[in-house]
């Protein structure tokens, strides 16, 4: 998935359910042997329904991982939709409560390309 946007972004996450969620992303830049870590955003304050962060980075095209973080609390359902400059990235809903311990957890992983201008 590619995913334009200008040098000044906005990245959102929006939770909902009865469930504690949370987000990474990495942000790397190829190099001519490997990959370099450039920026790194994480959404941390479940209390928000909607957490917003305002990034920048240099002009370029970036790989980006995606990891959401879910876990079961006053029930086990979860929906989120994460965003990038306005746009729906990744979206999931579901029930994490699968067992019958009282902190069911699940991890959602997924890549997409950053092109900024």
């Amino acid at each position: 998935m590619l995913r334009k946007v200008k040098k000044d972004f906005k990245m959102a996450l929006k939770r909902g359910g009865g469930s504690i969620i949370g987000a990474e992303i990495d942000v790397w830049r190829p190099t001519a042997n490997d990959w370099e870590l450039v920026g790194r955003f994480i959404f941390s304050d479940a209390v928000q329904s909607t957490e917003t962060i305002n990034a920048t980075l240099p002009s370029g095209a970036y790989s980006c991982v995606f990891q959401g973080f879910v876990t079961e609390s006053i029930n086990g359902r979860y929906d989120f939709d994460f965003s990038v400059a306005g746009k729906s990235t990744f979206i999931s809903d579901g029930n994490v409560d699968t067992t019958p311990a009282k902190n069911d957890k699940q991890v959602f992983k997924d890549q997409f390309v950053l092109e900024v201008s």
